[in-house]
């Protein structure tokens, strides 16, 4: 196999499985600090969607969502909820805003189960409001299985890597 190309898939691998590892990593602090449960009780300022496109590149790997939102304009800290796509599409009923009759806008308010990940960051494990619930036990499924299925592709494509390195130092060292 020429240089180029075991240098290409070596690359790919790596940047692969750093990039599953990196979108993993909130939901491994949380997973390991689940016992450490804090409660908050607001409603969301801001919110911000993020698609992780490593499911759309790598269609083995489902497709997830994460939100990251404010409590009541506070900007110093921020709340992630990682959540299979069908959950968002229930939580964007009632969360975090209905639309009124009239065309205003009333803020739910909820009542946030998470775990600190970090100084400024927390993972939900639980929501609940007067318009709905997403339950803990849903979320940390969810979470397990997010975080096992990530951590076997990484752990796959990090491996393929290692072989096409090996591969390519023993096809350069023989020459």
């Amino acid at each position: 196999m020429p240089y180029a190309l075991q240098l290409l898939f070596l690359g790919i691998g790596i940047f692969i499985s750093i990039t599953l590892f990196a979108q993993v990593r909130p939901l491994f602090y949380s997973v390991l600090n689940s016992s450490d449960e804090f409660v908050f009780y607001g409603a969301p300022s801001y919110i911000a969607e993020k698609e992780w496109t490593v499911g759309r590149l790598l269609p083995w790997v489902d497709s997830r969502a994460r939100l990251r939102f404010n409590l009541h304009g506070d900007d110093s800290a921020y709340f992630y909820l990682y959540l299979p796509q069908e959950e968002l599409v229930n939580l964007s009923y009632w969360f975090p805003m209905n639309m009124q009759s009239d065309g205003s806008v009333s803020v739910t308010h909820s009542e946030i189960h998470c775990v600190r990940i970090s100084k400024s960051e927390w993972v939900i494990s639980e929501i609940v409001s007067s318009h709905g619930k997403i339950s803990a036990d849903t979320l940390y499924a969810y979470h397990l299985r997010t975080l096992i299925m990530s951590l076997f592709w990484g752990l796959g494509f990090l491996g393929l890597s290692v072989f096409f390195l090996c591969s390519l130092l023993r096809s350069i060292r023989w020459r």
